[in-house]
């Protein structure tokens, strides 16, 4: 699952919960490594099922000119 898959970069993987915090929170992330063959929205989607929603990718990515950079 997507889950385990970020367990193995990150140390602390925690469901955002609106009991936690109120307001709208977003987070940039920077993924390494990712085949361009699958560089699309509906794997990013896939990829924060787990822990919350994809938002959106930046204009850059989406029209592949930068692939570095997503919000969700």
């Amino acid at each position: 699952s997507a889950k385990e898959f970020f367990k193995l970069f990150l140390s602390n993987w925690v469901r955002w919960e609106k009991e936690v915090m109120s307001v709208h929170r977003g987070a940039w992330v920077r993924l390494y490594g990712i085949p361009l063959h699958v560089w699309n929205e509906n794997f990013f989607k896939l990829c924060v099922f787990d822990c919350g929603r994809f938002l959106r990718e930046d204009s850059c990515t989406s029209k592949k000119i930068d692939l570095t950079m997503l919000e969700y």
